[in-house]
């Protein structure tokens, strides 16, 4: 059976290349990282076998794994995480601690162990990366989108995941499209242009800021394995697919299960949208 799984900020979307003619034990499904200087956050499901018949986006919390024990260490301290319903993630239960946050330079492990299932991964946190500009631009519409401006050096080696959160509309922050850069794809002086994040169950602010939003954007810096994975992701936007099936599953650093794991070196920044003209 050929798998693939899709993230988006809700559980994640495991397909088939033919039709299921036998009840199949569905895979687990992380979201996971460890940020520099935050606590971590872990997202645990069970994968959903996609079928012919109506599935209600409710049906999602059906797929949350609440009783798994969800340990991650970072060589020295070993800690079980404990898992709570937060309404600020989608889905709405994550499993967290305050007894360890992440360090740029240092690896961060993964065992998620449910019944007699073990699944593991294995990330490390980079040092934060930064913008030297951030403005909005107005389309046509009365819209905006952010440009971001790097400064990269040839000889650095960076991989890059933006997120953004506008205050008063979002919970958590999502990433925006390009999901992912690479040094390699940004020459000296290189400006992107950075939508809104949206969602598939949140349609109703589209991919635009407005003026006077209060937007935060967070500049993630990655190591390779969570890059590969992401872009993969962003393969998928390209496609303009919500679920997609393909001959092979998304690169992933999680061991006997599907998803990621990712520790990120962050850079945040705040602006409000206002005309620059």
């Amino acid at each position: 059976m050929k798998k693939v799984l899709l993230i988006l900020s809700v559980a994640g979307l495991a397909s088939c290349s033919a039709p299921v003619s036998k009840p199949v034990e569905p895979d687990i499904v992380v979201d996971g990282w460890i940020a520099s200087g935050q606590a971590p956050v872990v997202k645990v499901t069970t994968g959903i076998i996609p079928s012919a018949e109506y599935q209600d986006i409710e049906g999602l919390s059906d797929h949350i794994m609440k009783w798994a024990k969800v340990t991650v260490s970072d060589g020295e301290n070993s800690v079980v995480l404990f898992g709570k319903p937060d309404d600020r993630y989608f889905p709405p239960y994550i499993y967290t601690t305050g007894r360890i946050t992440g360090e740029p330079g240092k690896t961060y492990t993964l065992i998620i162990e449910y019944e007699r299932k073990i699944v593991s991964a294995t990330t490390t946190i980079p040092e934060a990366g930064s913008l030297v500009s951030l403005r909005p631009v107005k389309d046509a519409n009365g819209k905006y989108a952010l440009v971001a401006g790097f400064s990269i050096k040839p000889e650095e080696k960076k991989y890059y995941r933006i997120q953004t959160l506008v205050e008063g509309v979002d919970t958590e922050f999502r990433s925006s499209f390009p999901v992912t850069l690479s040094s390699d794809e940004l020459r000296e002086n290189a400006e992107v242009t950075i939508q809104r994040a949206s969602t598939v169950y949140d349609i109703t602010h589209g991919n635009r800021f407005s003026e006077g939003d209060v937007v935060h954007v967070r500049l993630c810096t990655m190591d390779e394995n969570s890059w590969l994975f992401w872009n993969g992701i962003d393969s998928v936007i390209m496609q303009s697919l919500p679920i997609f099936v393909s001959s092979r599953n998304l690169v992933s650093n999680v061991r006997d299960g599907l998803g990621i794991w990712a520790g990120y070196g962050i850079t945040d920044y705040t602006i409000t949208i206002r005309d620059q003209e």
